[in-house]
């Protein structure tokens, strides 16, 4: 196919790379009649070699659907058990182990002092979190999409976790993490993870914001040196609770042995980022709590450090802790905490999937994360843990250790079992302090700052969502956060889309200037009332008597127009009265149908051409509104023609019986022409007296 092929559209070549899904294949052979494509598109999304036209499964999309996913999972499946179960297989498994292994033990040095921290942040205990970096870690980096990303605890979850378990128990963590996994299977199943990013990056970033700022006062207890008080849903309440008791019970020793681990892993981590200076602060921690713990004399608390095994007395290495079960979790409350978990898991692994991608010149395969993360997630919370999301720090530093393959990330999981194995023991002698200042690290390094600034730069209006979305995340709860900041992004894209902009271009006769009037122009600093009699005045003067517009400049004759020049030997002029053209573009809906109808009531011109040309979506409310203004402009004594209706709303506008009417008259009568060209041919040879080149165009886009 080729451009010849379409002469009155934009054409775009739906490639079998591109035709991925049913929907897309449907398409394709609706709008080009093309059977031939059936064999390329599904030698591409199905892989199954075949000379004759693919006929997909009876059951509609969904069971297309299905049989696509079975065929996938089939053909990893054999890759797998080839493997592990040839020489070929088992050769080029060892060669990913040499090839990996630097990376893996890394990244594992790393994860296991992380993990215990994240799970501490989240209320829960270094327990679970060794539990959640080997099974969930495992089984998302054998079934995942994407072979760079390390999965486990995450403080993008800590700071939900902890309002989940300030609610109910640390029983309910791993009841959330199964939810979870079913979850994610049932995005998988339904192929939605497309829409979790179309989460806007202002939420995104307040969502991060309010989460860290959580995270990182979480720590005020262990920071102090404070006792266990009483834990509250808010975190604000919390926090208050901590600071009341300060006076009273703050530890000196505490306090600066925070403020020296955050500024040294901090610091240091900034001077000489190829060091992981998480394991040189955690080993120094566990040698002076061991220190604190066996030759401090237990009266002199000023010198002794609450610890991991003083906060956790039954602390120690196991694959498996089987939760209680309780009613209480039977609750709509409930699975709509694990429906948010849920999401913030599944934005935060396909980002860090993305960055991965960006980091390295790779594709990642989005719907097998998600399997992937569901997968690792359901294991997990059946054998204790808590949720996992894709970690973005720990990923790229499996990037940067030089990984190649999903190996490294299976043995980071191996690497890091057999430490947390071997050295929990000792890591109960961790200070709680260090803990602390190694999260707060963790939160600080989970804002980037130059979005802020960024979206201060562009749009304040972005920035103040992103704000506010932080705000709420502190003060209510970070799912409401995400909510209500979705709904401000929403309602400020839909009063975007709503200002349709036009353009309006006309040549003066005299000097032969360009002159054009957009509506930033128009409307910038203007009341309503001087916008009208300013676009009033303005239209009317457009084609003033003797005035000529050269319509090589005022349309658009590349290879983008509706139908090439007018002239075709490029000498012949017709005749034709006062016409307008107006061209839409993008959508037209319920949010900025009334813009439009606005713009035509400033129309003077006795022809006006509708364009629909660049028009790709219509809804009902647009298809009404649309006939609201062939009425008005019709009452007002005009002769409204379309052009340009391209097949995605042809269908739609057919359907309306006013449309339907002018589509099938001919003649003198006809009113629906293939380009704007055609009608404003028509209008010339109607009416034999009017000159082509005195033809106004408005764009609105």
């Amino acid at each position: 196919m080729t451009s010849r092929d379409f002469p009155d559209e934009d054409v775009h070549i739906y490639s079998p790379d591109v035709a991925r899904s049913p929907l897309d294949r449907q398409y394709v052979k609706a709008q080009y009649n093309d059977e031939s494509l059936d064999v390329l598109l599904s030698d591409k999304t199905t892989g199954i070699k075949t000379s004759k036209p693919y006929t997909p499964p009876s059951g509609g999309f969904f069971a297309e659907w299905i049989e696509e996913d079975k065929q996938s999972l089939k053909a990893y499946a054999q890759e797998i058990r080839d493997n592990l179960l040839t020489k070929g297989g088992w050769l080029k498994s060892w060669r990913r182990v040499l090839n990996d292994w630097k990376s893996g033990f890394t990244v594992a040095l790393v994860n296991l002092p992380l993990s215990i921290s994240l799970a501490v942040a989240a209320d829960s205990t270094p327990t679970a979190g060794v539990l959640t970096l080997i099974w969930a870690g495992f089984f998302a980096a054998l079934f995942g999409g994407c072979v760079y990303n390390i999965v486990g605890p995450t403080g993008a979850l800590s700071g939900i976790l902890a309002r989940a378990v300030a609610e109910y128990d640390q029983d309910a963590l791993p009841y959330l993490t199964i939810i979870v996994g079913i979850v994610c299977f049932i995005v998988f199943a339904f192929r939605l993870e497309r829409y979790v990013l179309l989460l806007p990056g202002s939420v995104d970033q307040g969502f991060t914001l309010g989460v860290a700022f959580i995270i990182g006062f979480n720590q005020l207890n262990f920071a102090l040196g404070l006792q266990r008080y009483p834990r509250h849903e808010e975190f604000y309440r919390n926090v208050w609770e901590n600071l009341q008791h300060v006076s009273a019970d703050y530890h000196v020793l505490s306090i600066i042995t925070t403020i020296v681990t955050f500024t040294c892993q901090y610091g240091l981590s900034r001077r000489f980022n190829k060091i992981p200076w998480v394991i040189v602060v955690c080993a120094i921690g566990v040698i002076i709590g061991y220190i604190t713990q066996n030759y401090v004399h237990p009266d002199r608390l000023a010198w002794r450090y609450q610890t991991l095994g003083t906060r956790f007395p039954g602390m120690r290495f196991a694959l498996f802790a089987f939760p209680k079960f309780n009613r209480a979790y039977l609750t709509g409350a409930f699975f709509s905490t694990a429906f948010s978990i849920s999401f913030v898991a599944i934005l935060e692994t396909l980002i860090s999937a993305k960055v991965a991608d960006s980091m390295t010149k790779t594709h990642f395969k989005q719907r097998r994360e998600v399997f992937g993360l569901g997968l690792a997630n359901f294991i997990t919370g059946i054998f204790g843990g808590i949720p996992a999301t894709a970690a973005l720090a720990r990923t790229s530093l499996n990037i940067r250790s030089g990984a190649t393959s999903r190996m490294s990330a299976l043995l980071n999981v191996v690497l890091a079992g057999f430490l947390s194995a071997v050295l929990l023991p000792l890591f109960k002698f961790l200070p709680l302090p260090v803990v602390a200042g190694i999260i707060i690290v963790v939160a600080v390094r989970m804002v980037d700052s130059s979005h802020f600034v960024r979206f201060w730069q562009l749009d304040k209006t972005v920035f103040f969502v992103a704000i506010l979305t932080a705000v709420i995340c502190i003060f209510k709860d970070p799912t409401a956060g995400i909510v209500v900041g979705m709904v401000l992004a929403l309602l400020i894209f839909a009063d975007n889309v709503s200002n349709v902009h036009s353009e309006i271009i006309y040549q003066e006769t005299s000097t032969g200037k360009q002159s054009y009037l957009g509506d930033r122009q128009v409307y910038e600093d203007t009341k309503l009332k001087e916008i009208q009699a300013q676009r009033a005045q303005h239209l009317a003067s457009l084609s003033p008597p003797g005035g000529n517009i050269d319509l090589d400049t005022v349309l658009d004759t590349s290879s983008h127009s509706e139908g090439g020049s007018v002239n075709e030997n490029g000498s012949s002029k017709h005749e034709v009265e006062r016409a307008l053209v107006y061209r839409m573009a993008g959508q037209m809906t319920y949010i900025n149908g009334f813009s439009h109808r606005n713009r035509l009531s400033f129309v003077e011109e006795e022809n006006v051409v509708i364009s629909l040309r660049y028009v790709y979506y219509l809804d009902p409310d647009g298809v009404e509104i649309l006939g609201e203004i062939f009425e008005d402009l019709e009452r007002r004594g005009k002769e409204v023609f379309f052009s340009g209706v391209n097949p995605t709303i042809e269908k739609m506008l057919l359907r309306a019986h006013w449309f339907e009417e002018l589509a099938t008259s001919r003649g003198d009568k006809r009113r629906v022409f293939k380009t704007y060209i055609d009608c404003l041919r028509f209008l010339a040879k109607k009416q034999h007296h009017v000159d082509l080149q005195q033809v106004n165009t408005m764009r609105s886009f």
